[in-house]
């Protein structure tokens, strides 16, 4: 099954596809169930960012660079949302 892409996989991707559209300047976080994250593929386990010119980084489950949240909501919500007061640095 390599290379097949989970329902939950391509809903997220045609979330991101047209929020990163909507908003290509903003940075984008991705919230879903814990079982739903499951059937997301893991890109990296850090973010690495500069904020307040102080160097750190994310640590947690990274999907084309965007943060994913595990919550406990309802099992067919994928929420996709900008970050708040996070804009990359070639907007400014």
């Amino acid at each position: 099954m390599s290379g097949a892409r989970t329902h939950v996989q391509q809903l997220v991707d045609a979330m991101l596809d047209a929020a990163q559209s909507a908003e290509p300047k903003a940075e984008h976080s991705i919230t879903l169930t814990p079982e739903n994250s499951l059937l997301l593929p893991i890109h990296a386990t850090e973010l690495p960012r500069i904020v307040d010119g102080v160097d750190g980084a994310y640590r947690g489950h990274v999907y084309r660079d965007c943060m994913v949240w595990e919550q406990p909501v309802l099992d067919h919500l994928v929420i996709v949302t900008p970050v708040v007061g996070r804009v990359t640095k070639d907007s400014r």
